[in-house]
This record gives structure tokens, C-alpha cells and sequence, in this order.
């Protein structure tokens, strides 16, 4: 998932892919907000509780998708 306003658009379709039982992952680099704090808090409420957040380098080379675990096993731990 990545967008242009993080804590609007991006947010609800992370949530909404959540909620649907998809664990979505967030691109860093390609995501943006109209504040910095907003778009900070995006990454981590995402990272703690609905999704992943990784960089586009990491996706393009697959490093971020080895040993990728459910986040209902994170929250477990």
C-alpha cells in the first residue's frame, strides 16, 4: 500500500484490508502526508497493529517478505 495522504486515504485502506484478513504492507518511501507527525504516527500504529511497514528496496529485492510472520503470532509473543 503506499498514497499521497497517509493518515486518510492509506490509513482506511490498511484498516480495511485488515479488518478483511489481509495483512497489508506499507511502503514507506512512497507514502506522504501533510504532516510529518501524522505521517510518523501512520507508521507506527500500522507496524503495531494492522500491517507492515518496510522500504521499497527491501520489496524490490524481497528481503522484507523472508520470514514474514502474522501479526496475530506477533501480538502472541
Amino acid at each position: 500500500v503506499c498514497g499521497v495522504v497517509a493518515d486518510v486515504c492509506v490509513q482506511a485502506t490498511l484498516i480495511g484490508a485488515f479488518v478483511r484478513g489481509i495483512e497489508p504492507i506499507l511502503v514507506r518511501e512512497c507514502t506522504t502526508s501533510t504532516s510529518k507527525a501524522l505521517l510518523d504516527a501512520l507508521f507506527e500504529n500500522a507496524s503495531n497493529s494492522f500491517g507492515w511497514v518496510t522500504s521499497i528496496e527491501d520489496i524490490l529485492t524481497q528481503k522484507s517478505l523472508v520470514g514474514l510472520t502474522t501479526i496475530s503470532s506477533r501480538r502472541s509473543k
